[in-house]
């Protein structure tokens, strides 16, 4: 029974922390309707916040137990309301024509079987074993240390140690010790539970982000092959940082795609946010939100908007200050990355390791094609070419295009300058890596798709 009120104790904590961001940002209303709606990217955002707090706790020796999460969360809810309370902002942001009443139904019964998935999937995963060698060795050990004495230099500076890891991120196996302080301790089949939830926030984060924009015949097919396909679900449960990754950054990449196309102040500072977690996640994490960074300000500088290269600039400042704690944290303790970054950005070191170029991208490539969403990348192209032909619709396909090509090329530059072998960096890692292209591709087939079909609708509209 405590492990069950754990994890719903948790779960509604990290969502109401998250309606006081997005309370605070206006992205939110204080009605039951948009509160409900709202209720999986809620939980992402305050996933987000809270960790990347409790983060910055760990780093400054204190400890983010369990009634400091809750007084966290409760005052993150709490200041969000009181600030939109004073506002009083009447009405929602304007949203698509309403749906037919045979839409409807169809919408009504994909959604209940959506939601029968997800029930079914989550009580499956709740008992599922902890079993594959990372998500052990690296990410729960982290997570149970956490739990039981906060920070140990011993273990995350120590040199028994060293095998884990230590200078990854740790923001998946925090997310896992709030769990597991929650549950009242550590259970290794539970936290699969937890996970799956983090996939169900995200599913309906794109959910109500899409419906903003987009007509439910555009984001609804999105979330369903999410839903149903393996990419996700599948890595998912080995409590590997990969898909964890993922399911944080397609949201982010997607609210700086909002911010691009409709320069709303409130879609750069969420994406600012839950990027910022993503890069706190992996660090392939923190190449996606450079890629995607630069990317927006490619596409600002050839479109000569120099103007708002400066809140974008904010908003990646406000990315470096959510990384800074961790990094410098494991800079002052000597933690050395297999990824020599000095040396990768040197001319002719990159030139002594071109050889690796081409095997990289040939055992990257298949990657994109299995997995169980084989279509994502290839429909995601299609549609930046589709929208790179549409006047009006050129500056959201670049960035897409940049994004992903930049990813990519970030996981390839990867591979070239770590220390291990080629060899064997692809044969344990090439599957998993290549999360950030495809976390670039929903985002990318979601929000094309809608102003796409918006941009159609307007061309047959009478008149």
């Amino acid at each position: 029974m405590r492990t069950v009120l754990g994890l719903v104790g948790v779960t509604v904590l990290f969502a109401l922390a998250g309606q006081g961001v997005l309370l605070a940002i206006g992205l939110t209303k204080l009605r039951v309707r948009s509160l409900l709606a709202s209720a999986g990217l809620a939980y992402l955002a305050g996933a987000a916040a809270t960790l990347l707090l409790g983060i910055l706790f760990l780093t400054l020796g204190g400890e983010l137990s369990l009634p400091a999460f809750v007084l966290l969360a409760l005052f993150l809810c709490g200041a969000g309301a009181a600030l939109e309370f004073r506002r009083h902002r009447p009405g929602e942001a304007a949203r698509p024509s309403a749906a037919t009443r045979n839409e409807r139904i169809v919408v009504g019964v994909a959604l209940a079987l959506l939601a029968a998935l997800l029930v079914v999937g989550l009580i499956a995963a709740g008992v599922r074993p902890l079993s594959e060698w990372d998500g052990w060795s690296i990410w729960t050990r982290k997570a149970v240390v956490l739990t039981s004495s906060g920070l140990d230099e011993q273990v995350f500076a120590g040199l028994p140690y060293a095998f884990a890891h230590q200078e990854y991120p740790i923001l998946l196996p925090l997310f896992e010790s709030v769990y597991f302080r929650g549950m009242g301790g550590v259970d290794g089949q539970a936290i699969h539970a937890a996970l799956w939830i983090l996939l169900v926030a995200s599913l309906g984060s794109l959910a109500y982000l899409g419906s903003r924009f987009s007509r439910i015949w555009v984001w609804l097919p999105v979330v369903l092959a999410l839903a149903l396909g393996t990419t996700f679900s599948g890595q998912l449960m080995t409590a590997y940082a990969d898909v964890p990754m993922a399911l944080i950054a397609v949201p982010g990449v997607l609210c700086l795609g909002l911010w691009l196309r409709e320069l709303d102040w409130r879609y750069l500072a969420l994406g600012g946010l839950l990027l910022g977690a993503t890069a706190n996640v992996k660090n392939e994490g923190l190449l996606v939100t450079v890629a995607v960074f630069v990317a927006a300000a490619l596409v600002l500088a050839a479109g000569r908007a120099w103007r708002l290269l400066i809140p974008l600039a904010l908003g990646f400042l406000g990315v470096l200050v959510a990384v800074a704690p961790w990094r410098l944290w494991a800079s002052g303790h000597d933690l050395k990355s297999n990824l020599p970054i000095g040396k990768g950005l040197d001319p002719s070191f990159l030139i002594d390791r071109s050889d690796r170029i081409v095997p990289s991208f040939k055992a990257l490539y298949p990657m994109l094609e299995s997995g169980g969403l084989a279509y994502v990348v290839p429909l995601a192209i299609v549609l930046v070419l589709l929208a790179l032909a549409t006047r009006g619709l050129r500056r959201e396909a670049a960035f897409y295009l940049l994004a992903g090509l930049g990813t990519l090329a970030s996981v390839i530059w990867a591979f070239m300058i770590t220390s291990d072998s080629l060899a064997y960096q692809i044969s344990t890692s090439a599957s998993r890596v290549i999360m950030g292209v495809t976390a670039v591709s929903v985002a990318a087939l979601l929000h094309l798709g809608g102003l796409l079909d918006n941009d159609r609708e307007c061309e047959v509209a009478p008149g």
